[in-house]
């Protein structure tokens, strides 16, 4: 949600953008997993222990979250998905 927002930020698209994940925070099959100081402390140590990437903090969190949640698709056309040994869904 949070790369979502900060993607659709401008002021043409901030009304439906707040509509969207308002509807998305609404959904009872969505579980939305809150940063902990734990979990924000295992994205960065991935962050800092792969130098050879140039992923980014938030998607170094996403892979620890969809590894601790057995998830191996990401409904994303981020290609770091796949590098990180994950299914992209999105293939643009």
């Amino acid at each position: 949600m949070l790369e979502v927002a900060d993607a659709l930020v401008s002021s043409k698209l901030r009304r439906k953008t707040i509509a969207f994940i308002n509807r998305l925070k609404g959904l009872q099959d969505l579980q939305i997993i809150p940063l902990s100081q734990s979990l924000f402390e295992r994205g960065w140590q991935l962050y800092s222990d792969r130098l050879d990437k140039d992923w980014g903090l938030t998607d170094c969190i996403s892979f620890v979250v969809m590894e601790q949640e057995e998830i191996s698709e990401a409904f994303t056309s981020d290609r770091h998905f796949e590098q990180a040994g994950f299914i992209r869904l999105l293939k643009v």
